[in-house]
């Protein structure tokens, strides 16, 4: 959480998170500090003095249990982590870690990034909005420091693990058949493409003529770069040709192209607002309520694990777990027959 904004003029030549309260000078406690010993148990505010000297005198009694290096270490890194890291993300990618960069140099302003623990992380993933997520980014922003230079290791990787959001229940074959009948055809076919290849919504809308090869369906998926192709067979075939078959905007290279031409997805922002749309009013046609998403999921739970993990490039079977949302099948025991009488 950040510091609150300074309204009072005498807290405005204070430095960050110190404010004038009742005639006295006190320090805004970051959530992650919440109940630190070197602020005597408190969990708000840590009181300095009366006085600004005798604050600044409180102030290094603090930073000496801290041992605290440059102060601007952390900022130094976050400005350098936005400028040459976070450009590199997708546009939606960058916007979350934007957002979550801001909470972290607010709460962890005072430290050097070797300081961080994981004690501190679970302390900000509990008390803060969206802190699971900004765990994740401040994870990745030490790993950052580790490749310049800055610290040795990361603290967080291994040691620090947090569930992520949990997934929708699985679609069920009859919630899809609905949502299918009532789709036009073009879309019928986005579907079946996206049940067999499991590619990201981002992917799907960009595939081209030029994806198409004698070898398969190739992609260079855009979240992760990488390379994957999708050798041909009849179901994969059959869909391309009749897409090819459907008429489309002249001079269009998409296989999915608006009545343009273009593609529905905006690379420079990272979204696909008409298809949205379009996906909204289909789903409350057919009363279901999953997620173009979801179909990700679908894709990845009706094949064994190894498929799934291959098709959406996943590196570890890990990752693929978090989208198989259908119940494991699993055999009943037979157990109870043993309390029926034995016939004699």
């Amino acid at each position: 959480m950040a510091p609150r904004k300074r309204t009072k003029p005498e807290n405005r030549r204070l430095p960050q998170r110190w404010e004038w309260h009742g005639g006295k000078i006190y320090y805004q406690i970051p959530p992650a500090l919440a109940g630190h010993p070197a602020f005597n148990g408190n969990r708000r505010r840590f009181l300095l003095g009366e006085t600004l000297s005798s604050a600044h005198r409180k102030w290094a009694e603090v930073q000496a249990q801290f041992d605290l290096p440059t102060p601007n270490d952390m900022a130094a890194l976050i400005k350098r982590f936005r400028e040459e890291e976070v450009p590199k993300k997708r546009p939606t990618t960058q916007t979350g870690y934007l957002r979550s960069l801001g909470k972290i140099e607010g709460v962890f302003q005072e430290f050097h990034p070797g300081q961080i623990r994981p004690s501190h992380a679970y302390a900000h993933a509990d008390r803060v909005k969206g802190g699971k997520h900004d765990v994740r980014v401040l994870s990745a922003l030490l790993s950052f420091a580790v490749r310049i230079g800055m610290i040795d290791h990361n603290p967080l990787v291994g040691q620090v693990k947090l569930e992520g959001a949990k997934r929708r229940s699985y679609v069920t074959d009859e919630e899809l058949a609905r949502f299918y009948a009532v789709l036009p055809r073009k879309w019928q076919l986005y579907v079946e493409l996206k049940l067999e290849t499991g590619l990201r919504q981002s992917d799907l809308l960009q595939l081209t003529a030029q994806s198409i090869t004698a070898d398969g369906l190739f992609r260079a998926t855009q979240k992760t770069s990488k390379d994957l192709l999708f050798t041909w067979t009849p179901e994969v075939r059959a869909i391309i040709e009749e897409l090819r078959a459907l008429q489309q905007p002249v001079g269009s290279m998409f296989l999915f192209a608006t009545r343009t031409g273009q593609s529905y997805y905006n690379p420079e922002t990272g979204r696909a607002d008409g298809f949205q749309s379009m996906w909204q009013r289909w789903k409350k046609k057919a009363g279901v309520s999953f997620t173009e998403h979801d179909l990700r999921g679908k894709a990845a739970s009706d094949v064994t694990r190894e498929e799934a993990q291959a098709a959406l490039g996943h590196t570890n079977a890990a990752m693929t777990d978090r989208y198989r949302t259908a119940p494991d099948r699993v055999k009943p025991l037979g157990i109870s027959s043993r309390l029926k009488p034995k016939k004699q």
